[in-house]
């Protein structure tokens, strides 16, 4: 038997650096060109995917929005010490502009040297700036569009934070912030637009790429159990994200137990409470939308699944029965399955 709680349908949505720098990815970056037709991203449109602080220096990040040959997205080390626009100063800042478009998916990785890839090729970057000295005592790597702070800057007003990531301390603080910590802004306390990776010096994504919708990885990469940490460096990812519109995200009340079921809170926040079907990437759930349609999917020991605050799903599947889901509301976008 399968009981339910409040349930609504509706039709379902329609279908440092120095100035030449290896950035590896599969386009071409040459010549100096006018900056026309930028790209403006927002907050989660960029995900720092990695980062090392041990020698030598290096971050990666992917895009999720498509942007135009021209496109200008800066980083930096520097601190925040409030959660509004002061920074500490004295560190690093720097600029990669893009000379070809790129997709949605598209993955970078950045390194101080070397030009070796394993993706089959050398691609030249143009940069202002440096960097070089990203700590393993704890620093952070904030995206951002704007003009540039510089290394000195101390006011972040009149620019867009997109995204940061905090490496080889164990949180970010609230105050009392230096060179190695940083509060974390305001700008970035939304559920997809930051990662505090603990206190490893090196860290990467290295979960799916394949498979998965936007908004699903999107919640995989701000979730630490996707990663691989370290305190002795290795060499972060090169490959991009295949993106689908659809997909089956199990239930795991446990977390990182892919199948297991339970009994638990469905909400859109706790990460690693469901997983991808080949239960090698973990997450909070995910409400469907338009060109994410993600099926929940309850399987293992069934149990009271109590529902929080709302959510939105393309359907349901029960791969037992007595599961009993109550509480708050779902809104359904296609039919439960048996």
């Amino acid at each position: 038997m399968k009981s339910i709680g409040r349930i609504s349908t509706r039709k379902p949505f329609h279908s440092f650096i120095p100035n030449h720098f290896p950035v590896l990815c599969g386009i071409l970056f040459s010549g100096i060109q006018i900056l026309t037709g930028q790209s403006l991203l927002d907050v989660g449109d960029i995900q720092v995917t990695g980062v090392t602080s041990d020698a030598s220096d290096s971050f990666s990040f992917v895009l999720w929005k498509n942007i135009s040959s021209g496109t200008v997205i800066r980083f930096t080390d520097q601190s925040f010490t409030d959660a509004g626009t002061s920074l500490n100063g004295g560190e690093n800042d720097m600029s990669v502009r893009f000379d070809s478009d790129l997709s949605a998916g598209s993955l970078i990785r950045i390194e101080a040297g070397g030009t070796a890839l394993t993706n089959g090729g050398t691609f030249v970057g143009i940069t202002t700036g440096s960097l070089g000295g990203i700590a393993n005592a704890g620093d952070q790597v904030f995206a951002y569009q704007g003009a540039a702070v510089g290394g000195s800057g101390t006011s972040f007003t009149g620019r867009t934070a997109l995204y940061g990531f905090n490496i080889g301390s164990s949180n970010w603080v609230t105050s009392g912030a230096s060179s190695n910590n940083s509060v974390l802004p305001t700008s970035l306390s939304g559920i997809n637009a930051n990662l505090d990776s603990k206190n490893f010096d090196n860290a990467d994504y290295t979960a799916a790429s394949t498979g998965m919708t936007q908004a699903a990885y999107k919640a995989a990469i701000v979730n630490v159990d996707n990663f691989t940490h370290s305190d002795t460096r290795f060499d972060l990812r090169t490959s991009g994200f295949t993106i689908t519109t659809s997909l089956d995200l199990i239930w795991d009340a446990n977390g990182k137990t892919s199948g297991t079921g339970g009994a638990g809170t469905w909400d859109a926040i706790t990460q690693s409470r469901f997983s991808n079907s080949n239960a090698d990437t973990y997450l909070h759930w995910v409400d469907s939308n338009s060109g994410n349609s993600h099926t929940a999917v309850f399987g293992g020991t069934a149990g009271i699944v109590t529902v929080s605050n709302g959510i939105t799903a393309s359907g349901l599947k029960f791969d037992v029965d007595s599961y009993t889901l109550t509480g708050g509301s779902i809104v359904l976008m296609d039919p439960i399955t048996p």
